[in-house]
Order: structure tokens, then C-alpha cells, then sequence
């Protein structure tokens, strides 16, 4: 039988963060999947609040709490 020998090791804890993924802008489509509506419910929303309401109603249902905000190019993009 042998004995491991503890003295002069120590264990170490290693905090491991896997990398986070940069999230890419959404067709509106693709959103509504990720917010829990349908599309019509999100064209409405965004379409009926103001900018910072319609970022905070996306965290609220956004899995990551991230907001999103819909730009000219017709996609809807992650605010950091």
C-alpha cells in the first residue's frame, strides 16, 4: 500500500470561464424564437414603445438578460 506524501503540493482550484460567444445581430424571426414570442408580438412591441422600453421589455425576456435594439440594416442587435 502507498501513502501519497501531501507536503511541498498543494491542490489547486483552477476557475475555469469558458469563453463567452459574441452574439450576432438577429433577423426578427430568429429573436422571437429566443424571446419566447411570435414575431408579431415583437414587430408590435418594438414598434409601439420607445427605444430604452423596448430594450428593457427584450432583457426582461431575453434568456441572457441581454436588450436588443432593432437598426436601420432591418436587424435587431445586442446591446452591450
Amino acid at each position: 500500500m502507498t501513502r501519497r506524501s501531501s507536503t511541498g503540493s498543494r491542490r489547486q482550484s483552477f476557475n475555469y470561464h469558458p469563453p463567452q460567444l459574441e452574439l450576432q445581430a438577429y433577423q426578427g424571426e430568429n429573436l422571437a424564437k429566443r424571446l419566447g414570442v411570435d414575431l408579431a408580438t415583437l414587430e408590435r412591441e418594438q414598434s409601439t414603445q420607445t427605444p430604452k422600453d423596448f430594450e428593457r421589455w427584450c432583457r426582461s425576456r431575453d434568456p441572457g438578460s441581454v436588450a436588443w435594439q432593432k437598426r436601420d440594416d432591418g436587424l435587431y442587435h445586442p446591446i452591450k
